[in-house]
């Protein structure tokens, strides 16, 4: 914090830096060959078959078959690997890396939902992942990583105490007895229950339905580690 007589600071644009580094790459692309007209050429047809490679990439399908499965020996061959390359990375880096700004502040956000813990590598690598996803902005990627976590470490703390997993009244070992069976073991209190559910029935829906069906991960990331640090407690 500053007072009246600290030196002002004067925000730095990073986004905006980083856009017109992308944009001058993007522009030295087009313009850097030593026959104007070929290169011209070339990046026209580098292009369109980066906006295919994206299409292809974004959704795993194509529309034709077989499909691109040598995609990677005919730009090879054609001469144009290098160039089909630079006109990706010019669409990825304007999508992913222009948004620092936004990544850090929910780095700020996570940050202030840390617990204390030692969980096991397992539920750690999911952890890290769901951050990763957090930060990206990959919201409903992230939702399903949250339900693995919660899965995991409901797990865990049975496997820890060497205690049995639970079942339902019709004999299924199902999160909701895990969840139950915690209460009883008071492991979890009611609030951390309602929370468990919660997260499982999100990313169910996501994992199930839709993955765009819940959208909330700030407060599902929340209520994954009120669970977790009460696990980790008990």
């Amino acid at each position: 914090m500053t007072d009246s007589s600290s030196p002002s600071y004067y925000p730095i644009d990073l986004d905006t830096r980083l856009w017109t580094e992308i944009q001058g790459f993007s522009d030295e692309f087009e313009k850097n060959w030593e026959d104007p007209e070929y290169g011209k050429l070339q990046v026209a047809v580098a292009k369109r078959i980066a906006d295919l490679v994206l299409g292809a990439s974004g959704t795993l399908t194509v529309e034709t078959t077989p499909g691109w499965t040598g995609l990677g020996a005919m730009l090879t061959k054609l001469g144009i690997h290098s160039e089909v390359l630079d006109a990706v990375q010019v669409e990825v880096a304007r999508k992913y890396a222009t948004e620092t700004r936004r990544m850090a502040e929910r780095c700020l956000e996570l940050a202030q939902m840390a617990i204390t813990a030692e969980p096991r590598d397992q539920v750690a690598k999911f952890l890290g992942r769901v951050s990763r996803c957090y930060v990206l902005g990959l919201v409903p990627e992230c939702i399903i990583l949250c339900r693995a976590v919660l899965e995991t470490a409901v797990t865990e703390t049975f496997d820890r105490r060497d205690i049995p997993f639970p079942r339902d009244d019709k004999g299924k070992t199902t999160m909701a007895a895990k969840v139950d069976a915690a209460v009883t073991f008071k492991w979890l209190d009611s609030a951390a229950r309602k929370d468990a559910m919660e997260v499982w029935v999100r990313g169910s829906k996501n994992i199930h339905d839709d993955p765009e069906v819940a959208t909330d991960a700030a407060d599902t990331i929340t209520k994954t580690m009120r669970v977790l640090q009460l696990l980790y407690e008990s």
